[in-house]
């Protein structure tokens, strides 16, 4: 697996496949309970992992992250470039906002990004690589820069990039890390967050608790009718029957087999709101 002092490189490392990272799921497993967060993200650390405990795409057969993962061009590309001063690889920025991408365009993108790699050393020499406060850094060591490595290969195994969107994901940093984070007193913001997360939940419970018992009481009456009315129009519906031919009782012949479940909405109501006093004395 590539590390960080390898980020600069100018060709793709090999890519950390399903299997592997499943393989060292299944050590940190069983040398840590996921309910100890603190002991198993410490077990997962020795691993360059993050911590999660199952991958969403863990049962998924045949499928492969290191695939089906495609760069994101806002984040991966476009900041990558005015973050850390890469703007001579904004012609690549170009290209992969582009609908359609064919061999030529792969062929620009790859020169592009050859010739970057074989001048980066200048950029360094001239003391032009600079971070935050204008202080000069003397090496590539940033992970996007390493993912430019896999542009080609996304494009090649997924199609275009501009196709591809993250914000359902993006939204979900902000709200479940960014803001959480923003309502912390900066210091150990992963207990903090936790606490946040937990309360927020909590509340989500209550307030959806008692719109249930709400509903429950303003549909009670409204259910019974409902009832009523429905039973009205069975009765009305075996007078019909009475009338009919013979013959159209051979339409349920087979229905014996079927079981006809019919649908109490004022029972249906009474459920949820017994599930909704559970919760608010729980």
């Amino acid at each position: 697996m590539v590390m960080y002092k390898q980020f600069g490189d100018g060709f793709q490392h090999e890519s950390w496949i399903r299997s592997k990272t499943l393989e060292q799921l299944e050590i940190i497993h069983s040398h840590a309970h996921p309910d100890d967060l603190e002991d198993f993200f410490h077990e997962a650390q020795k691993f360059c992992l993050n911590g999660m405990d199952k991958p969403f795409w863990w049962d998924w057969l045949l499928a492969e992250p290191s695939q089906f993962f495609t760069p994101e061009s806002l984040h991966h590309i476009h900041k990558e470039f005015w973050d850390h001063d890469v703007h001579p690889l904004l012609v690549i920025d170009t290209f992969m906002q582009s609908p359609c991408i064919d061999n030529k365009d792969l062929s620009h993108i790859t020169a592009t990004l050859d010739e970057f790699h074989a001048n980066k050393h200048v950029i360094i020499i001239a003391g032009v690589h600079q971070g935050k406060g204008s202080k000069v850094i003397n090496n590539w060591q940033i992970p996007k820069l390493e993912l430019m490595q896999n542009i080609i290969p996304s494009i090649c195994n997924s199609g275009v990039i501009a196709q591809w969107s993250a914000d359902v994901t993006k939204h979900a940093h902000i709200t479940k890390v960014k803001d959480p984070a923003r309502s912390s007193n900066n210091h150990n913001y992963d207990l903090q967050i936790c606490y946040y997360l937990d309360c927020a939940d909590k509340c989500n419970q209550f307030d959806f608790a008692t719109s249930l018992s709400d509903c429950s009481e303003d549909l009670g009456v409204v259910g019974e009718e409902i009832v009523e009315e429905d039973d009205k129009i069975d009765d009305d519906k075996i007078d019909d029957n009475e009338n009919e031919l013979p013959e159209s009782h051979d339409l349920l012949d087979n229905a014996e087999d079927v079981d006809i479940m019919p649908c109490n909405t004022l029972g249906m109501f009474q459920s949820l709101t017994a599930a909704a006093a559970y919760v608010m004395t729980s």
